[in-house]
């Protein structure tokens, strides 16, 4: 009788294995691809676009000139190469010069009248002298009279006295219209020297304007032409010309950059919720969609402590504006290339990583499969942070493992699916 139990006992145990080799143990099949578990360094990474542009760049702008009217008459070619000194923009001087020259009229014409009331001013002021005299003559003359008045009759005395009275009213009232013909005089002097003084300041703005339409390049470098947006009516997708010789342009509007193409970076904007992530000096890796297959190794150069949003941007997110630096410059790179820009923004050295897909969840528990000896054993995982497409394994991994991109006991239950947690699809960057 023990016999028999013990035998049933064996035959339970012997069961019992079996069933648990059959749920952690699967035949490794030909159909499940499989990936060794790689033992390195392990890097969080996050991306942004933005475009190629100068380190050093000039805008040049139209001037600001009296009556604004300006027409390109000198405009290079985009992408010419120019040099400091050379001239990169000029307009019509017509209307300048015809400026210059009414100033120049005007500014003699009010010499002319400054110079006309100062001589009517001194032949008066020599006339009125002569009046004066004879008033003053007239008044002393009257008090001699009246000195003499108990010489002469009671009715000569008081023709004296009246006499005298008339001559000194005659005396004040010259000597007020004197004071009244001064204050005209000079009036009219400083009228006409307002005149001259405002129209020899415009006479050298615009002499200045003259000297201000032919516009030098500051730098060496290259033309780079803006679009003439100065038109009343534009609509969405509308193509805006570049600015060409005989447009007419508005004062300060920018009309070409001339840019360093010797060192470049990169300008972009990111998400407020990856700005945590990013400091200045962290390593980027830089591809230009002009040329594919290509990487530019370079850094955070400069963040922006402040959110900003686009300007007919309807989004809700708010962004924060970058500055990448490229480590080592390229003579092909051009300014206004589109640029895909690819943030290390964490690094752990010496890690166990895998494929996101390679883990799953059974139970609670976050699980891989390891191939070996023909069949697929199931290990329990612990996993860490996670980048695009892999994820750290913090536990459960050594590195060099071979282990399931597929769920083998799905495909031996018959395809059915088996959630996997980390699993993230071609947008989900991290």
């Amino acid at each position: 009788m023990r016999t028999l139990i013990g035998f049933l006992l064996v035959i339970a145990f012997l069961a019992g294995a079996g069933l648990l080799a059959a749920r952690y143990l699967k035949p490794a099949g030909p159909d499940i691809p499989t990936v060794e578990v790689r033992r390195g360094d392990f890097l969080v990474k996050t991306y942004t676009r933005g475009d190629l542009r100068a380190v050093n760049s000039s805008l040049v702008v139209a001037p600001t000139i009296m009556g604004g009217g300006l027409q390109i008459t000198e405009l290079p070619e985009m992408g010419a190469t120019v040099q400091k000194g050379d001239v990169v923009l000029a307009f019509d001087s017509a209307d300048v010069q015809n400026h210059i020259e009414m100033h120049k009229w005007g500014l003699n014409e009010a010499a002319q009248q400054i110079k006309s009331v100062q001589v009517v001013s001194a032949i008066r002021e020599q006339s009125e002298r002569v009046d004066m005299m004879r008033a003053e003559f007239a008044v002393r003359r009257a008090e001699l009279d009246v000195s003499r008045n108990e010489l002469v009759s009671e009715i000569d005395a008081k023709k004296n006295l009246l006499t005298l009275e008339a001559s000194r009213k005659r005396l004040e009232q010259e000597k007020q219209d004197v004071q009244s013909r001064e204050k005209s005089s000079a009036a009219d002097l400083a009228v006409y020297q307002e005149r001259y003084n405002r129209e020899s300041l415009d006479a050298k703005q615009a002499e200045s304007d003259l000297n201000r339409i032919t516009i030098r390049s500051p730098m060496d470098g290259m033309a780079g032409i803006r679009q003439n947006r100065g038109g009343d009516f534009m609509y969405p997708g509308m193509e805006v010309p570049d600015y060409a010789v005989g447009d007419p342009v508005g004062s300060g509007d920018t009309v070409l950059d001339v840019v360093d193409n010797s060192e470049m970076e990169v300008g972009g904007r990111i998400p407020e919720t990856e700005r945590g992530n990013l400091n200045e000096g962290q390593d980027v890796n830089i591809r230009l969609d002009a040329l594919p297959g290509e990487t530019f190794p370079g850094k955070v150069k400069r963040l922006a402590g402040i959110t900003s949003r686009g300007q007919y941007s309807f989004d809700p997110t708010k962004s924060f504006d970058v500055v990448f630096s490229l480590t080592k410059q390229d003579s092909r790179l051009r300014s206004g290339l589109s640029a895909e820009v690819e943030i290390i923004t964490e690094r752990v050295q010496d890690a166990v990583y895998v494929p996101l897909q390679a883990v799953f969840e059974k139970e609670g528990k976050k699980w891989v499969f390891i191939r070996s000896d023909g069949k697929f054993l199931r290990q329990a995982v612990t996993t860490g942070r996670r980048s695009e497409s892999q994820t750290l394994i913090t536990s459960g991994l050594k590195g060099s493992e071979h282990i399931a991109l597929l769920d083998p006991e799905v495909r031996a239950a018959g395809g059915k699916k088996s959630k996997n947690p980390l699993a993230s699809g071609p947008g989900n960057r991290m």
